[in-house]
C-alpha cells in the first residue's frame, strides 16, 4: 500500500481556548511559546489522534453543517446496554466501595462495518483505479514547491508566502464545482456539484493579500492520484469510499462492582497522540474532566453507566494514539474508590511512494529538448580556422559531400576495428605543415589543427594507416572559396571522417541528464533499483546513490553526462525506472522518460553523373574501333546512317543473287543495316519518296576498301562493320541523394549538353526523398567514338524542403574522344537530345 506526500516547510499550530485560533510557523522557527499541549490542541482540532468532541466556539469562517466544521453541541452519549439493576437488599450493605472502568473503541472499515479501532485497515492508496466521484482535501496553505505527487505537476504561485485564509474555486471540465472560503486545517470536498471525469482545476486566492495559486489535478485516471498527495495548498484525504480520516467512538463503561451504592464524582480522560505527517513528527497530551458526559452518576451495586466521545484518527500515516481514563466514586459512607484504564491505537500504513524525474540541460542551462541545430554550412565565403571530425572508419564509397571527391582506398581500405593512425597536412606558405598526428579508434574525435597557432590553409590532406600500412588518402577543401564550388557542411562525410564542428558551429553538444528521486509517501523507504535505458541499452545507476534510505520529502540526485548530436533528426528517449522498499508492505516504483527530438533544418542535396556502355565501361574510357573493316577480309554485317539529302528516301539493296537485303523508307539520321546474305558487291538503289523516281544507284564492296565513316552513294555513312562500331549505346545515370536532415521534393533536374538544356524531371524515379534516401534518372544515348570531340554534360538539381529555402547541387561529366584515324567526311554531330 503506497501513500503520497512531500516536505511541508510550515507547521500549522492551533490553540484551544474559547476559540480555535490557528497560525502558521516555519518548522525552522517555531513560536517561542510552542509546547506539546498546544500541538495536541492542533491535533484535536484537526481530528488527528483521539480528538474529543467538546464544545468549542465555532470559527468565524466555519458554517454549521459544512464538512470539517467542529460540532457546537455537546456530544451525544451512546449508553451501553447493561444488566437491569438488582433489587435493593433488605439489609444495609456492608463492605468497601469498588468501581471498574473499561475503554472500548469502535470505527468503520471501507465496507461501512463496525470494527475495533485497533483493527481499522489503511485503505489502498490509489485513487486512479476507477471512476472518481468525490475527492476531499485538507487545506494546508503551502506553496507549489512543497507539492508531493507523481503527476506532471501543474501548480503556479503568484506572490510569496503561505495562504492562511483563502477562497477556493474549483472547476471540472470548465464547470464550477466548488467555491468556499477556507482557513488552514479546513476540509473541502469536490465536487459540491458536477463530476470529476475531467481535469480538476482550482484557483486559490488570499482573503487578505494578493497571493494566488493555481492547481491542476488529473482526476481522469490517466495519471497516478494517491491519498496524501500534496498539490500546492491541497492534501488529498479521501477519494470515493477510500478515506484516511476515520470516525471513531470511544465508550467509557463504568461499573459498580462493590456492595455499596456510589456517586461518580470524577471521570478524567487523558489523550496522547504522536503522528508523523509529511515528514514531521507531531505529538501532544491533553487532559479533560468529562464527568458531565457520564449518563447516570448514581449507580447501585452491579449496575453500569457510560460516557461516549467521538473522534477521528488518520489511518494513512504512522501514529500512536493513547487514551486513558480515571474514574472516582463516593459511597454514602466509607472511603471513596477509583479505577483507571488505557486504550492504545497504533497506525502503521504499509507501502511507499517514490517519484523519479528526468531533466536535461546543456552547459548553458538550456533544456536539452530546446537546443537548436546550427546553420550547416561551414565555409560560406570565409575560410574556417578549426574543424572537428568523428572517425567513423570505412571506405571512400561511403563519402557524402558536394566537393570533388578526392578519396582513394589502398590495401582494401581501413577496417572498422582496431586502432588507426591519422596524419593530416596542409600547404601553408608553400610549405607542408602537419595539422594532426595521432592514433584513433572508431568514435574518437579528431580536431584540426591540434595546435591553436596553426592555420588550416586552403585544404586538408589526410592519410589513414593501420598496422603501418596505408589504407586511405583523402582531401578536404576548407578555403571557403565560393567560386570553387567546394562547399563544406556539417555532417559531410569524407571517407573515414565525418564533419562534426567548424569554428563556432558544433553538432555535438555536451549535456547532463539529472535523475531526481523523491520520497513522496508517508513511510521511509530504501532505493533498491535505479535503471536507465537509452537506445536499447539499460544500465544500473544504483551505485551512484550513497545513502539509499529516504525519509518523507528527501531526495537523491544522480547526474549523468552525455553528448547530444543536434544535427541528426531522431528521437532520443531516456527512460528511468526506480524501485524502493518500505519497512512493511509491498515495494513501490515509478518511471519517467525524457525525449529529445532534434529538428535540424539542413536542406542538402547531392547529384552525381555516371555514364557506362552496355559492358559497364565508363563512357570516358571507351576505346574507338579501327576504321579499316577488311583486315580479315569480307564482312558479314554493315550499318549506315542516312545523312541526306533529301530529307527522306527509299532504299532497295540487293546481293549479287538478286535477293533483297533492305527495302525501306528512311529519314535523315535513321539506319540502313545489311545483316544477312551479303555478297562481295551489294547494289543499292535510292528513290525519291515523293514521285518514286530513282535518284541514283551505287555499289558497296564488302571485301575491299571498306572504312568506317566513309560515305556511299553520297547519302549513307558507314557506322559499323561486324564488331567494329562507331555508335556505342551508352546510359547516363543521374543519382540524386538527400544528404540533409529534412524531407525534400525534387522540383527540377536540368541537363545541358551541346548548348541545349532539357528538364529530365519526368525521368526521376521518385521525386520525394526522406533524409538519407536517394533516387535516379536515366538517359540513353549513342556515343560516336569515331570522331574527335569533347562532350560535356552538366546537370543541376533543385529541391524544396517542407519549410525554408530550397537547395540545389550541380555536377558535370566530360567525355573526350580521340579517334584512331580521321574520317574522310566532316565529323558527325554529337548525340541528339531525346
Amino acid at each position: 500500500m503506497r501513500f503520497d506526500s512531500s516536505i511541508l516547510t510550515f507547521t500549522v499550530v492551533c490553540f484551544l481556548s474559547t476559540d480555535y485560533v490557528c497560525a502558521a510557523h516555519s518548522t525552522s522557527d517555531p513560536p517561542p511559546d510552542f509546547n506539546a499541549d498546544m500541538l495536541f490542541s492542533f491535533l484535536a482540532k484537526n481530528d488527528y489522534g483521539s480528538s474529543m468532541t467538546r464544545q468549542p466556539t465555532p470559527r468565524p469562517t466555519c458554517k454549521p453543517g459544512e464538512y470539517g466544521c467542529p460540532e457546537t453541541h455537546p456530544p451525544t452519549l451512546r449508553p451501553k446496554v447493561s444488566d437491569p439493576p438488582s433489587e435493593s437488599p433488605s439489609e444495609p450493605p456492608t463492605g468497601p466501595c469498588s468501581v471498574e472502568v473499561n475503554i472500548s473503541c469502535i470505527g468503520t472499515n471501507e465496507a461501512g462495518n463496525d470494527v475495533d479501532c485497533k483493527e481499522i485497515p489503511s485503505p489502498e492508496g490509489s485513487c486512479s483505479d476507477g471512476d472518481l466521484e468525490t475527492l476531499s482535501f485538507t487545506y494546508i496553505g503551502t506553496t507549489c514547491d512543497q507539492s508531493a505527487n507523481t503527476q506532471d505537476d501543474v501548480c503556479e504561485d503568484s506572490g510569496s508566502g503561505q495562504l492562511d485564509d483563502a477562497v477556493i474555486t474549483c472547476f471540472a471540465d470548465g464547470d464550477e464545482v466548488l467555491r468556499k472560503e477556507v482557513s488552514v486545517g479546513d476540509m473541502i470536498t469536490v465536487p459540491a456539484s458536477g463530476s470529476l471525469s475531467q481535469m480538476l482545476s482550482c484557483d486559490i486566492v488570499g482573503v487578505t493579500n494578493n497571493r494566488r495559486q493555481t492547481v491542476k489535478i488529473d482526476t481522469t485516471g490517466d495519471e497516478d492520484l494517491y491519498l496524501k498527495d500534496i498539490y500546492g495548498s491541497l492534501q488529498v484525504e479521501s477519494c470515493g469510499d477510500k478515506n484516511c480520516l476515520v470516525d471513531v467512538e470511544y465508550t467509557y463503561t463504568i461499573k459498580n462492582i462493590g456492595n455499596l451504592a456510589m456517586d461518580i464524582t470524577l471521570l478524567e480522560r487523558t489523550s496522547f497522540a504522536q503522528v508523523e505527517l509529511n515528514g514531521e513528527v507531531r505529538s501532544g497530551t491533553q487532559t479533560d474532566d468529562i464527568t458531565d458526559l457520564v449518563k447516570e452518576k448514581n449507580i447501585l451495586p452491579e449496575q453500569s453507566t457510560e460516557a461516549v466521545e467521538s473522534g477521528v484518527i488518520d489511518v494513512c500515516i504512522e501514529g500512536q494514539y493513547k487514551t486513558s481514563v480515571l474514574v472516582e466514586a463516593d459511597p454514602p459512607e466509607g472511603v471513596p474508590c477509583k479505577d483507571d484504564d488505557m486504550f492504545e491505537i497504533v497506525t502503521e500504513p504499509e507501502g511507499c511512494r517514490v517519484d523519479v524525474e528526468v531533466t536535461c540541460e546543456d552547459d548553458d542551462g538550456t533544456n536539452c529538448a530546446d537546443i537548436e541545430a546550427p546553420s550547416p554550412q561551414c565555409n560560406n565565403g570565409e575560410e574556417i580556422t578549426t574543424i572537428t571530425f568523428t572517425y567513423i572508419g570505412g571506405l571512400c564509397d561511403q563519402s557524402s559531400n558536394t566537393q570533388e571527391d578526392e578519396c582513394q582506398d589502398f590495401n582494401n581500405g581501413p577496417s572498422n576495428t582496431g586502432r588507426s593512425r591519422i596524419i593530416c597536412l596542409s600547404e601553408i606558405s608553400n610549405n607542408l605543415e602537419e595539422l594532426f598526428s595521432g592514433d584513433v579508434e572508431v568514435g574518437d574525435m579528431v580536431t584540426i589543427p591540434s595546435s591553436a597557432s596553426t592555420n588550416l590553409g586552403g585544404e586538408i590532406m589526410c592519410e589513414i594507416s593501420q598496422d603501418n600500412e596505408l589504407k586511405q588518402r583523402l582531401k578536404i577543401v576548407t578555403s571557403g572559396d565560393n567560386e570553387s564550388n567546394d562547399d563544406l557542411f556539417l555532417k559531410d562525410i569524407f571517407g573515414s571522417l565525418q564533419v562534426e564542428s567548424c569554428d563556432e558551429k558544433d553538432c555535438l553538444i555536451p549535456i547532463t541528464y539529472t535523475y531526481t528521486l523523491e520520497n513522496v509517501g508517508q513511510s521511509p523507504m530504501e532505493i533498491t533499483v535505479l535503471d536507465r535505458t537509452r537506445d536499447g541499452d539499460t544500465i544500473s545507476l544504483l551505485d551512484k546513490i550513497e545513502d539509499k534510505t529516504l525519509e518523507f520529502g528527501e531526495t537523491r540526485v544522480v547526474p549523468e553526462e552525455d553528448v547530444l548530436d543536434v544535427c541528426v533528426e531522431e528521437d532520443i528517449v531516456t527512460t528511468v525506472s526506480a524501485e524502493a522498499d518500505p519497512p512493511t508492505g509491498e515495494p513501490c516504483f515509478d518511471v519517467d522518460e525524457y525525449v529529445i527530438n532534434p529538428k535540424p533544418k539542413f536542406c542538402r542535396v547531392d547529384v552525381e553523373i555516371t555514364c557506362v556502355d552496355e559492358d559497364g565501361n565508363d563512357c570516358d574510357e571507351i576505346i574507338p574501333p579501327p576504321f579499316n573493316c577488311n583486315e580479315d577480309g569480307c564482312v558479314d554485317e554493315v550499318s549506315f546512317t542516312f545523312v541526306g539529302p533529301p530529307v527522306s528516301a527509299r532504299f532497295v539493296c540487293k546481293n549479287d543473287a538478286g535477293d533483297d537485303l533492305f527495302r525501306e523508307t528512311v529519314f535523315i539520321g535513321e539506319k540502313v543495316t545489311l545483316t544477312e546474305n551479303l555478297s562481295p558487291i551489294v547494289n543499292c538503289e535510292m528513290f525519291d519518296t515523293g514521285n518514286g523516281a530513282k535518284i541514283r544507284d551505287f555499289d558497296i564492296d564488302t571485301c575491299e576498301d571498306l572504312s568506317l565513316k566513309d560515305v556511299y552513294g553520297e547519302s549513307l555513312r558507314l557506322e559499323s562493320c561486324d564488331e567494329q562500331n562507331c555508335l556505342v549505346p551508352i546510359e547516363y545515370t543521374y543519382t540524386i541523394d538527400n544528404i540533409g536532415t529534412v524531407d525534400m521534393e525534387i522540383t527540377e533536374l536540368l541537363r545541358t549538353r551541346d548548348g541545349s538544356t532539357v528538364d529530365l524531371i519526368d525521368l526521376v524515379e521518385d521525386t520525394n526523398l526522406a533524409a538519407g534516401e536517394d533516387t535516379v534518372a536515366k538517359e540513353t544515348e549513342e556515343l560516336d567514338v569515331c570522331v574527335d570531340s569533347d562532350i560535356l554534360t552538366t546537370v543541376r538539381v533543385e529541391v524544396d524542403p517542407p519549410e525554408g529555402v530550397p537547395c540545389f547541387d550541380e555536377d558535370e561529366y566530360l567525355i573526350i574522344i580521340e579517334a584512331t584515324s580521321s574520317p574522310t567526311d566532316p565529323p558527325s554531330p554529337s548525340p541528339s537530345d531525346p
